[in-house]
Parts: structure tokens; sequence; C-alpha cells
């Protein structure tokens, strides 16, 4: 079931997610109710897919992982590593409706990509609230968080650019690759992506224009 959602999510059909069982929404709200705690007492172990430090200092990590979830850890040496927060909007379950891929952070701003084809924002000056919810139309398989926008890429050969304080974020898209968009790096520049096809491209963000692509390797 895991597998067809995740194929289900990757095409574009993301909503048929939603149409969980009652059985597995309280498998949801049960790890929900034990992340006070810790993992519960015969829970399996979950895959992490993404970790990031906030903070500056390396206090405080945030990850995420196939439960859906985005999990909020403190660091300090005599905490044992202790969970801090679960983050989810009023009345949600998980933090999102499938697999957490990727994290980034800029500031008070937290964003969290996954293959339920949203990027999740949150406010960590608020305790974690609920900041913002993008909807990227792909699985979003990497994030990068920039002073003056966020990027996405994304399964459906896109990098795309948000501004997070608009009602409408979407500025640009860009269709630099023939196949899913797996990292991304920027600076006030460049935006250079990775690709599942097996190249690099450099995109002048000045220029507004792609300026390379390397095969296999970068050169």
């Amino acid at each position: 079931m895991e597998m067809e959602q995740l194929i289900t999510c990757w095409t574009g059909q993301a909503h048929l997610v939603a149409r969980q069982t009652q059985e597995e929404r309280e498998q949801v709200r049960q790890q929900q109710r034990a992340g006070q705690d810790g993992q519960p007492e015969g829970q399996e172990d979950v895959q992490v897919n993404s970790v990031l430090l906030l903070g500056g200092e390396g206090t405080v990590c945030a990850t995420g992982s196939r439960d859906w979830n985005v999990k909020l850890w403190d660091l300090h040496a005599d905490s044992g590593g202790r969970l801090l927060h679960t983050l989810g909007g009023q009345g949600d379950f998980s933090t999102h409706r499938g697999w957490v891929w990727c994290l980034a952070s800029q500031g008070p701003l937290l964003a969290s990509g996954g293959f339920d084809s949203t990027v999740r924002l949150w406010d960590l000056q608020a305790g974690g609230a609920e900041r913002g919810l993008i909807r990227a139309g792909a699985a979003v398989l990497c994030l990068s968080c920039q002073s003056d926008v966020l990027l996405a890429g994304t399964f459906d050969k896109r990098v795309s650019m948000y501004d997070t304080r608009a009602a409408e974020p979407l500025v640009k898209s860009l269709r630099l690759h023939g196949n899913a968009v797996m990292c991304l790096a920027a600076d006030d520049k460049y935006i250079i992506s990775g690709s599942k096809d097996c190249t690099v491209a450099v995109y002048d963000r000045k220029g507004l224009k792609r300026l390379r692509e390397a095969q296999d390797q970068f050169y």
C-alpha cells in the first residue's frame, strides 16, 4: 500500500493518498501522541530521509522521515537527544501526507518538502507554528532557502522559485532537466541543480538564463 501511495504521489495524483483507511489514521494518531516521549514500545524504526541543524549553535536538529513527520530534537549534551516537538497543523495527524524527503531553513523559517507534492512552512520563533502551504504539483525532492526566495526541485523535472510572503508564492518555474531534480545549491547569483538525468545545470539568476550543463560530472 505504501508503494502504491508513493507511485501515486509521483504521478501527480496525490489526492488518492488522503483516502487512508481508519486503521492507518489511528496508527498515525498513536505515533503523534507517542511523539512527546519518543518511540513507544513495539513501534518499528522509521527511516529518516533528511536532517538539518537549526539555530546556528547546533543544539536543535530537525528530521524528516517516512512516517510523514518533521520532528525537532534537543541535542544538548544532557538531553539524551530528547524529542522537542512534532510539527503539524491543528487537527493534522502528521506533518505531511507522504514521506518527508527534504528540509531547508533561513532564519526562523523552516521548510519541509514531501511526496505529497507540497512544501510546508513553519515558524520556529513561534514554536513551530504552521506558516504556510505551497502546492508544488509533484513530489518535492530538494529545497534551498535563500534570503529572498525558496527554491524547490521536483519530480516533474522543474526548479521552482517561491516568495514565501506572497499570497500567490510561485515566482518562476524552470525546466532545466530531462528527469527528476534531485539536489539544489544557490546563492544570489546562481542556481545549480542536479538531476536523475545525470546532468548538472547552472542558471544565472540576474541574466535569467541557463549558463551551462555538465554531463555526469561537473568540470
